[in-house]
């Protein structure tokens, strides 16, 4: 996801496959549980939710608030201030396009690497 939107493709091209396999994956689950067993599927809306992109595609939510306190141009000032309240609701826009962190080199690392690395960590913490 994060790097369709890295090259500037907005990820409902891939909604149709990942929603679908997601709900597929959670309805298991409800099986599961209510035949008293663990639920074993963690590609699930609700785990990518909370582990894969905090803060929208690229899980960008502490970029706002490292904006504000470190940078010293006041119009990356301003994209922080904006986009503070959005991204605690999994909108991200203003930093992608604001920064901008699409087709930007220096950013892709981060963005691309920390859902990534969030995921991994994510499922340790729930099969471990």
């Amino acid at each position: 996801m994060s790097l369709t939107w890295f090259l500037g493709i907005y990820t409902s091209v891939w909604s149709g496959i990942t929603d679908t396999l997601a709900a597929l994956g959670l309805e298991e689950n409800i099986v599961l549980v209510n035949q008293g067993e663990h639920a074993s599927n963690l590609c699930t809306d609700p785990f990518k939710m909370g582990a894969f992109s905090m803060g929208g595609t690229g899980a960008q939510i502490a970029v706002p608030l490292a904006i504000i306190l470190f940078c010293k141009s006041k119009q990356l000032k301003s994209i922080g201030l904006v986009a503070i309240i959005p991204i605690m609701f999994q909108v991200n826009e203003p930093v992608l396009f604001g920064i901008p962190t699409i087709l930007n080199p220096l950013m892709a690392i981060s963005f691309l690497l920390t859902p990534i690395f969030n995921s991994l960590l994510g499922v340790f913490l729930l099969k471990f």
